[in-house]
């Protein structure tokens, strides 16, 4: 069985992409193991967060100016207040339609020691030492022009020793191509992974 990990952008596309459901059955026939990290899990969530706080803002807004003794003021506050409440309750939809997709499918957490560390936060200095190399991988990628997220991705692949990595992030995958020690790093789009014909 190969171990895939799925970038957060495939994730979020979910059924946008007739390729994931390909993916999603080899998975279930047992000829993939897909993995994500938590760092996934908070990118798909951090759409809803920012519209959670801005919600709770509004509604602080609401709470302290309500009633202005003008009926047009206090009908722009409850505008306001309401718009924030509709974005947040449609990211959370939208979040939860994101999830829904994959279910039944098993998304195994990768197996990285930074993955784990993430997983237990607060960080705790003291064992900084346990997570170094991993630390120094990401660091490296960072240096070499990879976003600070896209660099957690590739050091969690890595370090979690997966065969595939797949993402529809193009860019990306230009710029990892031009790393001379990342030449052997399998990283493909799922349409490209596809046609590799490992079923």
């Amino acid at each position: 069985m190969k171990k895939v990990y799925l970038d957060s952008n495939i994730l979020i596309l979910g059924a946008e992409r007739k390729e994931h459901e390909i993916v999603k059955n080899l998975s279930k026939d047992g000829v993939l193991i897909l993995y994500i990290s938590d760092h996934a899990t908070v990118e798909l969530h951090g759409k809803v967060f920012p519209l959670l706080r801005e919600k709770d803002i509004a509604l602080r807004i609401y709470d302290k100016l309500l009633p202005t003794g003008s009926q047009q003021i206090d009908q722009i506050v409850i505008d306001f207040v309401n718009k924030k409440r509709i974005a947040y309750e449609n990211a959370r939809k939208d979040e939860a339609e994101e999830w829904s997709y994959w279910k039944g499918v098993h998304l195994m957490p990768v197996s990285s020691k930074f993955a784990a560390l993430w997983a237990t936060s607060p960080y705790d200095s003291r064992i900084s030492f346990y997570i170094q190399d991993e630390l120094n991988l990401l660091e490296i990628l960072i240096n070499s022009g990879i976003d600070g997220k896209d660099s957690l991705h590739i050091v969690q692949a890595i370090c979690g020793n997966i065969d595939y990595f797949l993402t529809w992030d193009k860019p990306l995958i230009k710029r990892i191509k031009k790393i001379e020690w990342l030449r052997d790093f399998k990283i493909m789009t799922p349409d490209e992974f596809l046609k590799l014909g490992l079923n």
